[in-house]
């Protein structure tokens, strides 16, 4: 890249992949707008992924605002593709890859962009913007506090990412992207896009640590991931599969870490699915993740496997049963009620 396009970037982009979540995006984007921080070196770019629901007619409103940009997807790449495109095409010395669901500290955004020249100008490679309102993501006996990311182990750290799916607190320069492009795609097959980039964060890579600049919204989403996302296949086979690349590329990265050892109430909600679907239960292989998971799985999805071979309407009845006083105990609401929001990148 030369000097004089090198020149044209942004030092910030702001980019925020997005499918069919108005309201949510809106809410999102809005005190972002307002607070006249968008400029020729701090720049918000959407990716509208072929969304059909008056996103895009909203989103062209913003056009013509300065430092806003706007990528209307001709066709919808799913989650994975649209935050991959949103990482690598914006054009940002740094890229922070926010959820469309995410409530914006601007006093703190402030506050950090005044640092960020600091920070590049120390070749700083990662950026870790902590959230605080994830709740019990490292138990449920232990609630979120933030904490020193660079103190953590891989195992710790990857663990973090597993659990939430978390892009929104990491911004990533260049070079580290550049670096990561094509793990990118690699990892989009166990729709853990964001392990790419993780892969190439090593012990001796630069990191900076911020106060937290989002947290998500108590807003219900309208819109959440789609069922073939969150479906017991994808992430019961991604896990195993996703530790190996991930381990290929990152060999600080050790056994049963990115977030295996903490996987179970992720595992929880996807044998929901399993025990809900007509899936047939050849299409879930045994032998890879239960060499990969913790021991303490084990029991879990044996049993999950073995009811397969019931009714689905026994499945569905023992999943409600089961799974919803779970949830009542995890969350602390009534059995009927659903979580406010789901993650969605």
């Amino acid at each position: 890249m030369t000097l004089e396009k090198a020149a044209l970037r942004p030092l910030l982009a702001i980019a925020v992949p997005t499918f069919n979540r108005m309201d949510c995006l809106r809410e999102t984007l809005s005190p972002l707008l307002e607070s006249g921080l968008l400029s020729q070196q701090i720049q918000l770019f959407v990716y509208d992924n072929a969304s059909d629901d008056g996103t895009s007619s909203w989103l062209d409103s913003l056009r013509a605002r300065p430092g806003c940009n706007v990528v209307r997807q001709p066709l919808n790449l799913g989650i994975e593709g649209n935050i991959i495109d949103a990482m690598l095409r914006s054009t940002g010395q740094y890229v922070w890859t926010l959820s469309d669901h995410m409530k914006l500290r601007v006093d703190a955004i402030k506050t950090f962009i005044d640092r960020l020249p600091h920070l590049a100008a120390s070749g700083v490679d990662v950026i870790y913007a902590h959230i605080s309102s994830y709740g019990a993501v490292r138990g449920l006996d232990k609630p979120y506090m933030p904490f020193p990311w660079r103190h953590l182990t891989p195992t710790e750290q990857s663990r973090f990412l597993f659990r939430t799916g978390n892009t929104s607190a990491m911004i990533t320069s260049d070079r580290l992207r550049a670096a990561s492009a094509r793990s990118l795609f690699r990892f989009s097959g166990f729709s853990y896009p964001h392990l790419g980039v993780y892969a190439y964060i090593r012990s001796d890579s630069l990191v900076a640590e911020t106060e937290p600049l989002s947290d998500f919204l108590n807003t219900p989403a309208t819109h959440t991931k789609t069922p073939a996302y969150n479906s017991f296949r994808s992430r019961f086979l991604g896990y195993p599969q996703a530790i190996r690349e991930l381990r290929r590329l990152n060999n600080v990265v050790t056994p049963n870490s990115a977030g295996l050892t903490q996987a179970i109430g992720a595992l929880r909600m996807d044998v929901v699915e399993l025990l809900r679907s007509d899936t047939p239960v050849a299409s879930y292989p045994l032998v890879g993740p239960l060499m990969t998971f913790p021991w303490r799985a084990t029991p879990f999805i044996v049993s999950a496997m073995t009811m397969k071979a019931l009714p689905r309407k026994v499945r569905k009845r023992v999943s409600d049963l089961v799974f919803r006083s779970a949830i009542q105990h995890a969350y602390g609401r009534p059995a009927r009620s659903q979580p406010d929001f789901r993650i969605n990148e």
